[in-house]
């Protein structure tokens, strides 16, 4: 099986990393309600970033 194991993908790291923020936005902060323009731009930045990590990207990366 070719690739390299998920520990090593920058794209693995950076959803974990927007995941997490997520989650401790909705949980961690109840009072705290962001702009929906701020939102919205958070959004396409993730998506951004995401898209751009795609590109880079040079090998499949394996579960094990």
């Amino acid at each position: 099986m070719e690739g390299k194991p998920f520990w090593e993908s920058k794209t693995f790291w950076f959803n974990l990393l927007a995941l997490v923020v997520a989650v401790a936005s909705a949980f961690g902060y109840r009072e705290f309600q962001p702009d929906p323009e701020v939102l919205q731009l958070a959004v396409g930045i993730i998506a951004l970033i995401n898209l751009l990590l795609r590109f880079v990207t040079k090998q499949p990366i394996r579960m094990r």
